[in-house]
């Protein structure tokens, strides 16, 4: 199953511009990161995150998309 979350921000290249100038590092994400990779080593999904620029039809930085893997098990 995969479950996806859309915003319509700045995007992530705008982020990661405006975090080097102002010199702040965020470890939230990467404590996110390495949680879902232990899950997914455990159920076999080769990546469980995806964190991606999405784009709008005209082709500008409509925002971020976040896609999360996980295993369905019933």
């Amino acid at each position: 199953m995969e479950i996806t979350i859309r915003d319509t921000g700045i995007g992530i290249e705008e982020s990661r511009r405006r975090k080097k100038a102002s010199g702040h590092q965020s470890t939230a994400l990467q404590a996110i990161r390495e949680r879902l990779e232990v899950l997914g080593r455990e159920h076999g999904i080769s990546q469980p995150l995806e964190i991606k620029e999405w784009k709008t039809e005209s082709g500008e930085t409509g925002g971020t998309a976040v896609v999360v893997s996980v295993k369905f098990v019933y």
